[in-house]
């Protein structure tokens, strides 16, 4: 039986340039213990969105995801160090609509859901 222990909570809003690399390593802890969680298994996803559900160009959801404008799957190299990185390339940033938007962190695993993290997303030149 898993007992991951996650912490719901807001993330630190999010601020992307276009035309340069995103990166962002999160790390998962344990509320009671202060140890890293062990996210063998899971998947993680950032999602950004707008508040009108208009598409950013570059980022694409999965079909059928309504008001997504960008979908961008965590990369768990370590599980046991509960580390889950994003990485959007300069490619694609370059492509993304100035603006203010919001992002979820959801870890998933099975059919459950966990939603990690939540705030803002800001795009800039």
């Amino acid at each position: 039986m898993n007992t991951i222990d996650f912490v719901k909570t807001d993330f630190d809003d999010l601020a992307c340039h276009t035309g340069v690399t995103f990166d962002v390593n999160i790390r998962m802890l344990e509320e009671c213990t202060g140890l890293p969680d062990n996210l063998a298994g899971y998947t993680a996803i950032l999602k950004i969105m707008d508040e009108d559900e208009n598409i950013l160009v570059g980022l694409t959801g999965p079909s059928g995801a309504t008001g997504i404008i960008g979908s961008i799957t965590g990369s768990i190299t370590d599980p046991a160090k509960g580390i889950i990185n994003f990485n959007i390339p300069a490619t694609v940033t370059e492509n993304f609509t100035l603006g203010n938007y919001y992002h979820q962190i959801e870890a998933m695993i099975g059919s459950t859901v966990y939603r990690i993290g939540q705030g803002d997303f800001e795009v800039l030149t």
